[in-house]
């Protein structure tokens, strides 16, 4: 049964200022003018931006969704267990465990890695650390990332590289693979990665925005917050160099069939492993399709329009629109010729 007042609700464009170039690629996907500036739309965020890396006199509150009701974060503190439900509130209090973005890499991003579960807790204060899973929204042909190491590098010499700023010959090191729409690639924390330009991502990841960037000098950033002001050695210290032997499989996850009919599908689109971290639902019908009960999740529609229904209402959605759904409305359904990719919480043990 619904909480009174909990309903699902539209989330606005909310740009955060990073130092990469990016954004024409995110108006197109929501059908807006390119009036709207920056390559990152956090979607269903409770996250702020650090203070250190903070624009001076920006709201405090940057990085946090607005929503028709007001700030994301506020609604759920207000009413944890009606949006969250009662089991991930009763492990994460007010916290989502979950951030999703579009990010539309205008530039060659840099270099870099997140810290993994173990090493946020030691160094980092931080029960989360950055396990990512992009879907590709949009990709000009050709476009490629880098990902993981193709040969192993010693901890010393990726430190040199790091010093003298070697990009080049880093990413000689790395695999390097070309994306086309619809690809899914998960990227396990610790692994050195690049995402090239001309590509839009949807991106799920831990709720944090710790990044390990070997690559700092040409984006006019400092050392110290390249490191999370750790240093290199400690930071290295917590990366992958050794080449996964499994690679293409554990990058590249095959889509899990959950639901398929004449008129409807449902597909998970990472492997169970990374349900710890988070999970991915791609949903399509030409009719009507159920959404997954009991669980706070974060919609956004990426193909044609219908209608999203719940038990005391409805609301008209298209392509290119985000949307948060409490835990606690019932019955969510998708009406129309529509598709949407939909994020759930990681399953916390």
């Amino acid at each position: 049964m619904s909480h009174s007042g909990l309903r699902p609700l539209r989330v606005a464009d909310n740009r955060v200022p990073v130092f990469y170039a990016g954004g024409q690629k995110i108006n197109k996907f929501r059908h807006q003018p390119n009036d709207v500036q920056g390559p990152e739309d956090w979607v269903g965020s409770i996250s702020k931006l650090p203070p250190s890396i903070l624009p001076q006199g920006a709201n405090e509150k940057t990085g946090v969704s607005l929503t028709e009701a007001g700030y994301l974060d506020d609604l759920i503190s207000g009413n944890p267990q009606g949006w969250l439900g009662d089991e991930l509130a009763a492990v994460m209090k007010d916290n989502s465990s979950l951030l999703v973005k579009l990010l539309d890499a205008g530039e060659r991003l840099p270099v870099h890695a997140h810290p993994t579960r173990n090493f946020a807790k030691q160094h980092l204060n931080s029960f989360f650390g950055k396990t990512e899973g992009w879907i590709v929204l949009d990709s000009d042909p050709g476009s490629k990332i880098w990902l993981g190491m193709r040969e192993e590098i010693a901890a010393d010499e990726l430190a040199r590289h790091i010093h003298t700023q070697s990009i080049e010959t880093i990413l000689g090191l790395m695999n390097e693979y070309t994306v086309s729409i619809g690809q899914v690639i998960y990227v396990p924390a610790g692994t050195l990665h690049a995402i090239g330009p001309g590509i839009l991502i949807a991106e799920c990841q831990e709720p944090t925005s710790f990044s390990i960037l070997c690559e700092y000098k040409t984006f006019g950033l400092s050392e110290n917050a390249a490191t999370l002001g750790l240093g290199w050695e400690k930071v290295i210290s917590g990366l992958t160099l050794k080449p996964d032997l499994q690679a293409s499989q554990n990058y590249f996850p095959i889509q899990r069939e959950l639901l398929k009919n004449d008129s409807s599908s449902i597909y998970s689109l990472f492997a169970k492993e990374g349900d710890d971290f988070f999970r991915a639902l791609r949903v399509a019908t030409t009719s009507e399709v159920a959404l997954p009960a009991n669980t706070f999740s974060i919609l956004i529609m990426s193909s044609g329009s219908g209608i999203l229904k719940w038990d005391t209402g409805e609301v008209i959605v298209s392509a290119g629109e985000t949307l948060v759904i409490p835990a606690q409305v019932s019955g969510v359904k998708l009406q129309g010729n529509v598709g949407g990719l939909l994020f759930l919480p990681p399953i916390l043990s």
